[in-house]
């Protein structure tokens, strides 16, 4: 655990190693197996997680963990979302008591682009979710986003905010809604209440905590008149993604490709978009490609549009495919909730 702690804290090659002894000590631990896979993904050594996670899988078939986390490697890193139906439903029909199962398998088909099942998962998590337990509903901000009902994203949106003021997915919702109503200040002071020393330190730290909300904020010292600013954090934040993987639970996705947007870089944009989506990105596509005015730089190029099909294109065959396992019977019957 001082491993996990060490992994959480910016210091995951040194949290491996603890890990690793773990492992000396106890080779047949089904969980420090899976935990060990988990800071081995945060590193971007991929290969080496799945493996751990198949190996827990193989100790111990009962672990509902080991597969949600191989669910995460087929959806983060491979694209594979069929795969990850596959192997989220495994664990959830080993836990199906376990709300976060049945949200992450919600985005999954959201990302699939079937909102309806999407819906259903969202609903079984608030379901069996216990007082207080956020993420049920605050999941259906992005459900309502992708169905075009602008009002009740808007309204989950601001209630999430009451719970977590730093969420950066629902901080850049709120900042476009702002944007378009031309509240620029209303949004940047959102931002300096979640992310202070982004706007008040003179040589902000940006890091994996904060490297989201530096780029979204950018967008909107652009408008404020804060351009030197925005270039601070944008210059800053490229400099850190090396860092960290592309891809995984933890990684940065295509924020290389929204910092060459807001800089006007259109060739590099489009260029860091390709690679990204051939290495296997797919996760919330449709919010960054089709919502996120980090992008409005981008967004009528030819090349874009084309990306944007192919992954389309792409999300309809995996569903498909997800479609005929289910009509076949291949994939893992989930329990029927307990009524009262």
């Amino acid at each position: 655990w001082y491993g996990s702690f060490l992994a959480t804290h910016g210091r995951a090659e040194e949290g491996l190693a603890y890990r690793r002894k773990a492992l000396e000590l106890d080779p047949l631990s089904a969980n420090i197996n899976m935990v060990t896979g988990m800071t081995l993904s945060r590193l971007g050594r991929f290969d080496e997680a799945l493996a751990h996670y198949e190996k827990a899988v193989e100790i111990d078939p009962a672990l509902p963990g080991s597969y949600e986390r191989i669910g995460e490697i087929y959806r983060y890193v491979f694209g594979q979302f069929d795969e990850a139906v596959v192997w989220q439903r495994k664990g959830i029909a080993l836990d199906p008591s376990e709300p976060a199962g049945s949200v992450f398998l919600g985005m999954i088909y959201l990302d699939l682009g079937d909102s309806a099942q999407a819906e259903h998962w969202f609903n079984r998590s608030a379901e069996v979710s216990p007082p207080g337990f956020p993420l049920s509903s605050m999941v259906m901000e992005p459900l309502y986003l992708h169905r075009g009902e602008a009002a009740k994203a808007l309204e989950v949106a601001r209630m999430t905010m009451t719970l977590c003021r730093y969420c950066v997915y629902t901080l850049a919702h709120l900042r476009n809604h702002d944007l378009q109503a031309g509240r620029y200040a209303e949004a940047r002071a959102r931002y300096e209440r979640a992310y202070p020393a982004l706007l008040q330190e003179d040589e902000p730290t940006i890091d994996d905590g904060s490297f989201v909300a530096a780029i979204d904020l950018a967008l909107v010292l652009n408008q404020t008149g804060e351009q030197e600013r925005a270039d601070l954090l944008l210059d800053r934040t490229l400099m850190f993604l090396p860092t960290i993987p592309r891809l995984g639970d933890g990684g940065y996705g295509i924020s290389d490709v929204l910092i060459y947007a807001l800089q006007g870089n259109t060739e590099a944009a489009l260029a860091a978009l390709r690679q990204a989506i051939d290495q296997g990105w797919r996760t919330s596509w449709w919010f960054y490609l089709e919502l996120d005015p980090n992008l409005d730089s981008i967004r009528d190029e030819p090349e874009f549009q084309a990306m944007v099909e192919e992954i389309k294109a792409d999300m309809a065959a995996q569903l498909e495919r997800v479609r005929e396992m289910e009509a076949r019977g291949e994939l893992e019957p989930i329990p029927e909730l307990a009524r009262h």
